[in-house]
Formats: C-alpha cells, sequence, structure tokens
C-alpha cells in the first residue's frame, strides 16, 4: 500500500439471491521516509533516540524533490558562502535550521549560495506554500543518505556531495558523500570557492 493515503473497503457477499454489501470502512497508512509530504519528500522520520520525537506526533524531516542545482558537471555550482569564520553552527540533527539563519545574518547570503537557495526555496501544492526550507546540518544529511533507496533521485547522477549547513573551519564547510566510493561520510570544501560537485538539496522540518 502507498503510505500517507486513505483506503475504503466494504465487504461483500454473493449468491443465487444477488449481492449485499456490508458497512463502508476507511483507513489511512501511515507517513515513511519516502512519502510525498508538505511539499516534498520525507527524507526522515525522528525516532525515540531524537530530540523532538513523540510517541504521538511523528516529526522529521522533508527534503525537496530535487537538487536545486544541476547535476551537469559543466553548471557552476554554488559556493557555501563568504569566507567568514561564523561561531555557532552545529553538525545536530535539528540545527540545520538555526545555522542557515547564522549563515544569512553573516552577510553570507549573495546569490547563488546554498544557504540563499535554501532559505528562498518555496514551493506550492494544492493551494498550500512551503517556504520555511533550509540548508541541513551534517548529521541531517546523512539521516536522508541512508533513506536514499526510500526516497529515490537522491544522488542525481554526478553530484557526488551535498553541501551542509555546517562549518568545518573559518574556510570549509562540512559535505556528505552521496555517490561514488565514500557513501554516507563526511567531507569539507572551501567556502569561497565554487565546488561543482556539491549539490544543494533543501530541507524543511515537519
Amino acid at each position: 500500500m502507498t503510505s500517507n493515503t486513505t483506503y475504503y473497503v466494504r465487504a461483500y457477499a454473493t449468491n443465487t439471491s444477488g449481492t449485499a454489501y456490508g458497512e463502508e470502512i476507511s483507513f489511512t497508512t501511515s507517513l515513511a521516509a519516502g512519502s510525498v509530504y508538505g511539499g516534498g519528500i520525507i527524507g526522515y522520520i525522528l525516532t525515540s533516540l531524537d530530540a523532538g520525537y513523540d510517541a504521538n506526533v511523528l516529526h522529521g524531516l522533508i527534503v525537496s524533490s530535487n537538487n536545486l542545482l544541476s547535476a551537469n558537471l559543466t553548471t557552476i555550482g554554488a559556493t557555501w558562502g563568504c569566507n567568514t569564520d561564523i561561531t555557532g553552527t552545529s553538525n545536530a540533527l535539528g540545527s540545520g535550521a538555526a545555522n542557515t539563519a547564522l549563515i544569512i545574518a553573516s552577510n553570507c547570503a549573495t546569490a547563488n549560495t546554498a544557504a540563499k537557495l535554501c532559505n528562498d526555496y518555496s514551493v506550492t501544492v494544492n493551494g498550500t506554500t512551503y517556504s520555511d526550507w533550509y540548508l541541513p546540518s551534517t548529521i541531517e544529511l546523512q539521516k536522508i543518505y541512508y533513506n536514499g533507496s526510500a526516497i529515490g533521485n537522491i544522488t542525481n547522477g554526478p553530484t557526488e556531495q551535498f553541501a551542509s549547513s555546517t562549518q568545518h573551519s573559518s574556510t570549509n564547510y562540512q559535505t556528505v558523500y552521496f555517490y561514488g566510493s565514500n557513501l554516507g561520510a563526511q567531507s569539507n570544501a572551501p567556502k569561497a570557492s565554487i565546488n561543482i560537485y556539491a549539490g544543494v538539496r533543501a530541507v524543511r522540518s515537519f
């Protein structure tokens, strides 16, 4: 069955007198990684080990349906931002939105930077606009990577790494490999130079 879908069913019996139907009932299947939901695709659902977990309400991460940059290696990618030491970014699950706000507030929101691409991203589905996207932290990216088979089309071909909102040093930021021989591993790349191997995937929380 398809997740997050309402199904309707009723029993019936047929004999020589005809067909009789029972009462119609309905049920809705649960959300899961890979479900189309909230303007994108669910990339991760919080577990009892995660901060913010609620046994009664599902929470997690929604990833944008596509890389915000072309995966064509001849296309110039995004820079992470200005070559400035940004104090306070974290790699933790749940920190991506705050990281993105720090990057934007540090005057690193020039055109075609990873944080700005995510911050400016917006999508409208069935009349509802979703505009609260951000550049994910390293751990958030890794959670999404490990659900890649359910999400589908996550690597976008030759794009080897995806940019995180986590600073590695005053000159570098952290990335996560989605393609190649280092799958799921963290790495880093220069902030100020164009890195055409680093894709950008926006995330929002639900």
